[in-house]
């Protein structure tokens, strides 16, 4: 059988996720270059849902419904886009912000669009002994007294919190993720 249910939860698909557990993703960072000057006062003022205060932060701060994200947009014409919860959304949201952007009248393109960072999720249904990773992993991990937290470097950051839970961070693509929390359900199978 390849697929397994877990308690509360979709069912997994075994032969794409060995281990049983899926990160469920929580943010997608990404950047994209509308490869035009902006005026951000111009924006600000003829956009919706955009806010644009100089003195506090130098970029336009714009938000749609759909998908629910926010995007920081600079005068050098570079897009931060934020909250997006898969890879897709978040190209799809920076495309609609391209075309707000657009139909003010500046001719922004879509150049470079990339995934920076991908945070995810997820319960790995047995407590985590944070000292004994620490120590089995001591190249690339540095357990953090303050709090519960302890940081492992691989091909992406683990953020691993003790009690069955941890975050991930500093992915550039799903797939690091997955690999991942493979890696920690199954230590040895790598």
């Amino acid at each position: 059988m390849a697929d397994q249910v877990l308690e509360g939860s979709q069912p997994v698909d075994l032969s794409k996720h060995p281990s049983g557990i899926v990160p469920t993703l929580q943010n997608i960072v990404s950047t994209v270059n509308l490869d035009c000057k902006l005026d951000l006062k111009a924006i600000a003022l003829q956009a919706r849902n955009a806010e644009y205060n100089p003195k506090r932060f130098a970029a336009v701060i714009m938000r749609i419904r759909e998908p629910k994200t926010t995007a920081l947009i600079f005068a050098s014409g570079k897009m931060v886009c934020t909250g997006a919860k898969s890879e897709q959304e978040s190209k799809l949201a920076a495309r609609k912000y391209a075309r707000i952007i657009q139909k003010l009248g500046f001719p922004a393109k879509f150049k470079d669009f990339k995934i920076q960072n991908i945070v995810g999720s997820c319960d790995v249904k047995f407590p985590i002994r944070l000292e004994g990773l620490a120590y089995s992993h001591g190249a690339f991990s540095s357990l953090h007294h303050v709090g519960t937290g302890l940081r492992l470097e691989m091909k992406l950051t683990l953020h691993l919190r003790t009690y069955t839970q941890f975050l991930q961070s500093s992915g550039k693509a799903s797939n690091d993720n997955h690999l991942c929390t493979s890696s920690l359900a199954h230590p040895h199978e790598s």
